[in-house]
């Protein structure tokens, strides 16, 4: 059972009213739906946009649609989903997830509504969110980088709106975000040479944001924009010791993470976890809860393109630094 539940640590979170006020909550170890399943110092640089130029889309791009991943999970556990949330009915969904132990793993926005997963396995033992009208606040992150939390989801809304959650107990040492108009690889491919590895993406509208953290799990790491995630697809992935840990989506562009994990000591790869991957032009309730019961359970979740077809992938490589101002970095 412990070994059952450091795998789980391992694999499984390694995610108003225009113009109103922040909203923030804090919390120590109405939607639709809420249901559950049971069985280095901190440096500050200014924020820019990124160089890199999109590929143009396809004629035809899809609509907007739901991008769930789940993983397999070799025990029973508890997991609770919302969705369709308003800004100021978040607290009370988030207050009740922590009386019973539950921190949130993953957000994510349609139509300027959040979704919210919340989990008893994600080792967290505090955590912090804030709403805000700002797209990540940056003098909130600082604060709260400053007080030893890192961002362990985040979500944007098509009104510019945010979810940026903060917790206590992720492995991190360091964490850097992006956010830029344009798909960031360089910058991705530069923090990567630094030990750094992608743990988060969102979007609001067409700017992006990276976060990227060290003293990860991660020994390898893909980043693919508009690629296909056939089941086929996941298998041969899994095959060779990857699966998805981070996707995000604009109205043009699906972008997913695939990553594999370090072995016992650091040494080898950890095998990956079976993984499915679904599409759903609304939030997919039924197939939850179904998935629930042959313990595959939410991991990634975002809303928005998803028409994808055969896209650019970039791998892990050691290559001449780059330099980029457009960044806001924290280290302990």
């Amino acid at each position: 059972m412990a070994d059952d539940a450091a795998y789980l640590a391992l694999v499984e979170r390694f995610k108003a009213v225009l113009g109103g006020p922040d909203l923030a909550g804090h919390a120590s170890a109405g939607g639709d739906l809420a249901v559950e399943s049971v069985g280095e110092k901190r440096n500050r640089v200014g924020e820019g946009e990124g160089e890199e130029r999109n590929k143009p889309s396809k004629k035809g791009r899809g609509a907007s649609e739901w991008f769930l991943v789940y993983t397999q999970s070799s025990i029973m556990r508890k997991q609770r989903y919302m969705y369709n949330v308003a800004d100021a009915r978040v607290a009370q969904y988030v207050e009740k997830g922590l009386s019973d132990n539950l921190f949130i793993s993953d957000v994510s926005s349609s139509s300027n509504l959040w979704a919210l997963i919340l989990d008893a396995s994600t080792g967290f033992t505090a955590q912090e969110y804030l709403i805000s009208s700002v797209f990540l606040n940056k003098e909130w992150i600082v604060e709260h980088w400053n007080k030893n939390y890192f961002i362990t989801a985040v979500a944007g809304a098509s009104n510019g709106h945010s979810l940026l959650v903060m917790s206590k107990g992720p492995p991190y040492t360091q964490q850097s975000y992006k956010i830029s108009r344009k798909f960031p690889f360089t910058w991705i491919k530069k923090k990567w040479r630094q030990g750094f590895f992608v743990t988060n993406l969102t979007a609001t509208g067409k700017r992006w944001a990276a976060v990227m953290s060290k003293t990860t799990f991660f020994n390898d790491q893909y980043v693919e924009l508009d690629c296909t995630y056939t089941r086929d697809r996941l298998n041969r992935l899994r095959g060779r010791g990857f699966q998805i840990t981070a996707v995000g989506n604009t109205p043009e562009h699906a972008a997913v993470v695939l990553s594999s994990f370090s072995g016992e000591n650091g040494h080898g790869r950890f095998p990956a976890a079976e993984q499915q991957a679904s599409i759903s032009g609304s939030f997919p309730s039924n197939q939850v809860k179904e998935n629930w019961t042959r313990r595959l359970y939410i991991s990634q979740m975002s809303y928005g393109r998803t028409n994808h077809f055969e896209g650019k992938a970039v791998k892990l490589a050691i290559g001449r630094p780059v330099t980029n101002s457009g960044e806001v970095t924290m280290a302990l």
